[in-house]
């Protein structure tokens, strides 16, 4: 059995990972901010000068190994379940295939962290420690609890193979981090940004792991005295506040004299985005992303009566291509699972992306005096904003039209088997970006549904500690969203504020196409893709240099950034 102890000392230190460098912008750089209110302000600590203790050797690292327990010792009694019809709804399992699961061996997050500390090395202490609070919470905790700060890197740190706690620090988000978390500070901003709460007073044996379901006897002793924790029923768990202590996340930058700010920066907010739509009011995050079981389930093979509703520990998200990439390279990443249930995660994820994001349809379509006018319409079916979470994720307009033959004579969004978008100016170069548009006239323009960052200077930027503001936030929008009067952190940002047609739950766009002779009919196709890692996030990260680093890469080149198809629709014509 493997335990750790956990002592709260959360500090909202300023940052966490990025990818690039500051970027000169050229002057017909696209930029746009709406009138709102600033970012959310909060204390600046001094990261400069940790106050924790930073050993000198492994033999000096100081932890308390009451609190947590490693999945093994819960797996001894929650394995093999199915629910009332035998589908198979192990929550390990599950849980072992999750991106949860591999929060801290992701080799993206590790790359990133790297490349922050390449560019900011006399910040190294403060980013490891902010960066692993969330990735790697039970090894972060339990040096905390003894007073220390989290090391990632180097020999003192958690991915050395010989440090105490490698093997906690790798099993990320585990049950006896979720299951602890208390409710005292939920939805405050107060608890953001992995601002935790855990019973830190309570002695060993007397610790409380919260449940969905009721503690009877004998089941509530034979797991007290199996794992050493006493069971307490809560509804919290199931809760969108729960998920937003790390999914909602704020960070301080530098400023133009250099300096940390006192302001921050709304790094990802699918809390706030899901609080201000019509969801809100129906769905929590649990409910797209743990679904309920199709039956009741004996939760334990201890013969614990029933239970129902069962939340399936899927933890299904929206990154399927780092699924493919711990799979692919599990020889080389310490990872959770297996190949078949990795396949299970990946088409898990892309049947969520598939039925469950959004739907697209072509309103309309005619030729007028030469010119094909098409009307594309989308409506988001999420509950934040699409895509949302961590801002490499990108989705994006692909059109084309063919020709009686099947030649195409016009294209626009096309990609490259390395996730490239052919015509979108970011990908092409890191200083520019390509505007929201309503009308698209050119294959040179390509609708692309994203978020992007700008650091004081004003340029582009994929670096976090750099971000001041975002320069372009035209995400679809859920519904309910009003863009009018949304917050900055969660704003609509460039040219879509002006976009009429952009409103809560969709867009629609209108493709101008000049034709030359073509036979007849035409067929035109059109479909929304998304990457949940955008080319120009990855090339970034190759401006410095690490080991890490160039595992990614590596990674990378090897495994095709294909996009997955949302949506699609198609229609012919016959002038």
């Amino acid at each position: 059995m493997q335990r750790t102890a956990l002592l709260l000392k959360t500090f909202l230190i300023l940052f966490t990972l990025s990818a690039c460098g500051p970027q000169s912008v050229p002057q017909n750089l696209p930029t746009a901010a709406p009138s709102a209110e600033p970012f959310i302000l909060s204390p600046t600590p001094d990261i400069l000068a940790p106050t924790e203790v930073i050993p000198e050797s492994l033999d000096d690292i100081a932890y308390n190994e009451d609190i947590f327990a490693s999945v093994e010792n819960c797996q001894i009694c929650h394995k093999g379940l199915v629910d009332a019809e035998g589908n198979d709804v192990a929550n390990i399992g599950d849980w072992s295939s999750s991106i949860m699961a591999h929060a801290a061996v992701d080799p993206y997050y590790l790359a990133t962290v790297s490349a922050e500390i390449a560019r900011h090395p006399e910040l190294q202490a403060a980013i490891e420690d902010k960066c692993a609070t969330c990735h790697m919470p039970m090894a972060h905790f339990a040096v905390h609890a003894a007073g220390g700060t989290s090391t990632i890197f180097g020999e003192n740190g958690y991915k050395n193979l010989e440090h105490p706690l490698h093997e906690m620090a790798n099993e990320a988000i585990s049950c006896t981090v979720c299951h602890q978390i208390k409710d005292e500070n939920f939805g405050d901003e107060s608890s953001f940004s992995g601002e935790l709460i855990f019973d830190t007073s309570t002695a060993k044996n007397e610790r409380v792991l919260y449940g969905p379901y009721p503690a009877e006897k004998p089941y509530a002793d034979v797991m007290q005295s199996g794992s050493g924790y006493i069971i307490e029923q809560s509804d919290h768990l199931a809760q969108s506040e729960m998920c937003a202590t790390c999914h909602t996340l704020h960070t301080h930058y530098l400023t133009a004299e250099g300096e940390l700010s006192e302001s921050t920066f709304p790094e990802q907010t699918p809390y706030l985005e899901w609080l201000a739509s019509d969801y809100a009011e129906q769905q929590s995050c649990q409910d797209c992303h743990m679904p309920k079981a199709k039956s009741e389930v004996a939760i334990s093979i201890m013969g614990s009566p029933p239970r129902s509703p069962f939340y399936l520990h899927t933890f299904t998200g929206g990154n399927a291509y780092m699924l493919e990439i711990l799979k692919k390279f599990s020889g080389e990443i310490d990872v959770q699972s297996n190949a078949e249930n990795f396949d299970e995660a990946i088409q898990r994820t892309k049947d969520l992306l598939e039925q469950e994001t959004a739907t697209l349809s072509i309103e309309s379509a005619e030729i007028v005096d030469s010119q094909l006018d098409v009307r594309v319409a989308l409506k988001s079916l999420t509950g934040h904003k699409f895509p949302s979470g961590f801002p490499s994720r990108r989705a994006w307009l692909h059109i084309s039209v063919l020709d009686a033959d099947g030649n195409i004579i016009f294209e626009s969004g096309s990609y490259e088997s390395n996730g490239k978008i052919i015509g979108n100016n970011n990908d092409e170069d890191d200083t520019f970006f390509e505007p929201h548009y309503s009308e698209i006239t050119s294959a040179e323009e390509v609708q692309i549904y994203e978020n992007i960052m700008q650091d004081a200077q004003g340029n582009v930027t994929t670096a976090l500690l750099l971000a001041q503001t975002y320069a372009k936030d035209n995400r679809l929008l859920p519904s309910g969203f009003d863009k009018d009067t949304a917050s900055a952190e969660i704003a609509v940002y460039g040219e879509a504020i002006k976009d009429g047609d952009f409103i809560g739950a969709g867009d629609i766009i209108h493709y101008g196409i000049k034709l030359d002779a073509a036979s007849a009919p035409l067929t035109i196709k059109v479909e929304l893709l998304y990457q949940s890692i955008g080319y120009r996030w990855a090339q970034n990260l190759g401006q410095e240099e690490s080991p890490q680093i160039d595992d990614f890469l590596r990674y990378y080149d090897k495994t095709p950034n294909i996009p997955i198809i949302i949506a699609s629709d198609e229609i012919k014509i016959d002038p």
